[in-house]
């Protein structure tokens, strides 16, 4: 199916402008996403204003220096830098500067300056069945889910793009028969009591995007509404051990009056039957430490804490001297709320320093925690008097355990030429290399460091590997929408694939090579092939042509 633009879309596409490169952009996803057309929305997230390198920045600064305004509401997720003196962010120079003045591009942008993943907590909440563009997992997820508004995962740069031209795609979770559940994930085994813990929901929602995927699923046996931030907690989760862009939770969430209405068939593709075992196995599977007998910091509030959170931790604290500090991550939504009662001055005066972090959060933490090995310990947190160091009631989502490192798995041996023919996905250099064939999804924020290329995710089975110059044949990607900026990054760096082989197109990491492209820098070739081919470039040096042709010897 081609593309079809307006002839309004196609003159805009035209102009050397900024709202000329943000049309190209947007039509470029649309074409690699298969798209027939583009489709008006009501507003939209910003996730792309985030600093992951100077590429970001010089990109912000040229829709700026070319005159582009947003056209719709536009909401910023969190930047670099904090603005309001909450915190001291380790950022040197040159680095601080350039997120700064990424920051202020944004805002010449026309986007609000909310800098929160949670604008469902600050008064964005699209109406339900209205088309919008945003971007940042754990939002996603829950405009789709809970709010029923409708929207895909927008990477990084293209949620820009569609805020300036006011237009997105037309694909995937814009369209209603796209939006319909295919399998059943039943927690009824569950005793009511878990399911009404805090724990439950965040560590469900890490059970259910391993299971799921980016499947489109129901759950089935919540016995009750858990409330507005347990379902933030399972989203967030969700998105970052799988790619979950929508989830149903039968007689609470929209679009799920029951089973039978939301389900795409009569009977599900499958169902999931969770038992107290998988959540127990899940559950510690979210700890990087063994057993911990003290504990040196707490972190929570990703994704940002809401009123309601701050009014359940101040309980829990309830005027006790701690004997760790606790770090509390919000936004200007919450934070304005606190000053204004002066509850902020009451809980700042607990700092501690910090050595062990002790973690609650949802997607940012669990991004973070694939760059390095660290004591994390997911459990439950308590008001500590000065001398206690025990673990109290739940946190949500911290990371999981390590994976051991497999060995590096051998290539076929031999002297035989191997050929395939590969569809384009993005139009790039030819490049040549020795192959890496990746044995797991990835995510490359968080996962792969921007300015080295080496693997960064310590639970990847190929950790330490680098693919800078390699030929990287991509399983699948995982987590944030910000795999397009960090792509990007390490196009601009010098740090890239020599090219991209993917089994199905990958609209958010790809962007980054388009919006490279669009900087006039030169990018990798990015190819489809046939996930069943990968295994036999394994292990050697693999050529893709500029026609899209894969040559290896092996």
């Amino acid at each position: 199916m081609s593309l079809a633009l307006s002839q309004e879309e196609q003159a805009i596409a035209a102009r050397q402008d900024g709202a000329g490169m943000a049309m190209r952009i947007v039509g470029e996803s649309a074409r690699l996403l298969g798209a027939p057309r583009l489709i008006p929305i009501a507003s939209a997230h910003i996730d792309g204003a985030l600093y992951h390198g100077d590429s970001g920045t010089l990109f912000a600064e040229r829709l700026v220096e070319g005159g582009a305004r947003v056209a719709v509401r536009s909401t910023l997720n969190v930047g670099a830098l904090d603005l309001m003196g909450c915190s001291r962010i380790r950022l040197e120079e040159p680095q601080r500067g350039m997120a700064r003045r990424m920051m202020e591009a944004y805002r010449k942008l026309g986007c609000e300056q909310s800098w929160t993943c949670a604008p469902y907590q600050a008064g964005h909440r699209p109406a339900l069945g209205s088309d919008v563009a945003w971007g940042e997992s754990n939002a996603v997820v829950f405009c789709n889910s809970v709010l029923g508004a409708r929207t895909n995962r927008y990477g990084d740069f293209l949620d820009i793009a569609c805020a300036i031209t006011g237009r997105a795609p037309d694909y995937g979770l814009h369209r209603p028969e796209n939006r319909l559940a295919r399998l059943v994930f039943d927690v009824s085994g569950l005793s009511a009591s878990f399911l009404a813990s805090e724990i439950a929901w965040p560590v469900l929602g890490s059970l259910y995007g391993r299971e799921v995927g980016n499947a489109i699923g129901v759950v089935t046996g919540a016995a009750g509404h858990p409330g507005e931030d347990a379902l933030k907690a399972f989203g967030a989760a969700a998105a970052s051990s799988g790619a979950v862009g929508l989830f149903h939770i039968a007689g609470v969430t929209p679009e799920a009056r029951d089973v039978a209405t939301i389900l795409a068939e009569p009977k599900p593709e499958a169902v999931i039957r969770v038992t107290p075992e998988m959540v127990a196995k899940a559950r510690a599977g979210l700890s990087t430490a063994a057993a911990v007998k003290t504990i040196d910091a707490v972190a929570i509030g990703s994704p940002h804490l809401s009123h309601a959170e701050f009014d359940s931790l101040e309980r829990l604290i309830a005027g006790r001297q701690l004997a760790v500090p606790v770090y509390a991550c919000t936004g200007r939504h919450a934070l304005a709320l606190l000053e204004k009662d002066g509850r902020r001055k009451r809980l700042e005066a607990r700092r501690r320093g910090h050595r062990r972090r002790y973690m609650r959060g949802g997607d940012a933490d669990h991004a973070r925690h694939r760059q390095r090995r660290a004591d994390d310990k997911f459990g439950q947190v308590c008001p500590l008097r000065a001398g206690q160091h025990r673990l109290c009631v739940a946190l949500r989502l911290a990371c999981r355990l390590r994976r051991k490192r497999g060995p590096r798995q051998a290539g076929l041996h031999g002297c035989r030429r191997m050929n395939s023919a590969a569809e384009i996905l993005v139009p790039g250099k030819a490049g040549e290399g020795e192959a890496l064939v990746l044995m797991a999804p990835i995510s490359f924020w968080g996962g792969v460091d921007p300015k080295t290329g080496r693997i960064a995710d310590v639970r990847h089975p190929q950790h330490g590997e680098v693919i800078a110059g390699r030929v990287l044949f991509l399983p699948g990607t995982i987590g944030s929408s910000s795999a397009s900026a960090v792509l990007m990054e390490l196009v601009h760096n010098g740090r890239a694939p020599a090219a991209l082989v993917l089994h199905e197109p990958d609209a958010i990491l790809l962007l980054g090579l388009i919006v490279a492209r669009e900087m006039g820098w030169q990018t990798p070739i990015a190819v489809r092939l046939d996930r069943g081919a990968f295994d036999a470039y394994r292990g050697g040096a693999v050529a893709v042509a500029a026609d899209g042709a894969i040559t290896a010897v092996i």
